[in-house]
């Protein structure tokens, strides 16, 4: 993570004068979140339905919620100046390094063809977007781009074209647009 997310996501904090800010995320689901996040809901719903408190619900997500991250059960030793130089884990039983979530079929997850549209009531056509595919093609053993400057982190999948063209029909069907806008994410 770059300096802009590191910082929110890591837990306790400790500034350049030495003074340490508690943690203030639970948990954080690194990767995608399609699947994820349906594995998480689901924990959640079986340890409400056990009667378990917050902490025995997010105890129990490790091992099965993939790329979950609880910061609080991990070690964060930072520099004088705030930089953060390592993160440990308390115990053998929390996963590090935390492994991403990967989505690997992206035809099995929804694209957002059902999404509500807003009415901006100007008359102003809103773009539909449906993304194609998702990580680096030089992941994919394409070679890297000169130009590229972010990287990625997970590797190169492709939604199927028939997939691609479903959405593509369920989109002008159901939000009345005509105006879509195909995208990858890396």
């Amino acid at each position: 993570a770059n300096g802009g997310t590191t910082s929110p996501l890591n837990g306790s904090y400790q500034f350049k004068d030495g003074s340490v800010m508690g943690g203030f995320i639970d948990c954080v689901i690194y990767g995608d979140g399609e699947e994820a996040a349906k594995q998480f809901v689901e924990v959640v719903r079986e340890g409400k339905e056990k009667g378990l408190s917050k902490a025995e619900i997010l105890e129990s997500c490790h091992g099965r919620v993939e790329g979950f991250y609880e910061p609080d059960k991990y070690v964060h030793t930072y520099d004088g100046k705030g930089t953060l130089l390592s993160v440990e884990p308390l115990s053998d039983k929390y996963e590090f390094p935390v492994h991403r979530a990967t989505v690997t079929n992206l035809d099995n997850v929804r694209t957002m063809e059902e999404k509500v549209l807003p009415y901006t009531g100007d008359g102003a056509s809103v773009d539909v977007a449906i993304a194609g595919s998702v990580g680096c093609i030089g992941s994919a053993g394409w070679g890297s781009c000169s130009f590229c400057r972010e990287g990625s982190e997970g590797p190169y999948r492709e939604r199927s074209v028939g997939k691609v063209m479903d959405a593509l029909d369920k989109a002008t069907r159901n939000q009345g647009t005509k105006e879509v806008s195909f995208f990858s994410l890396n």
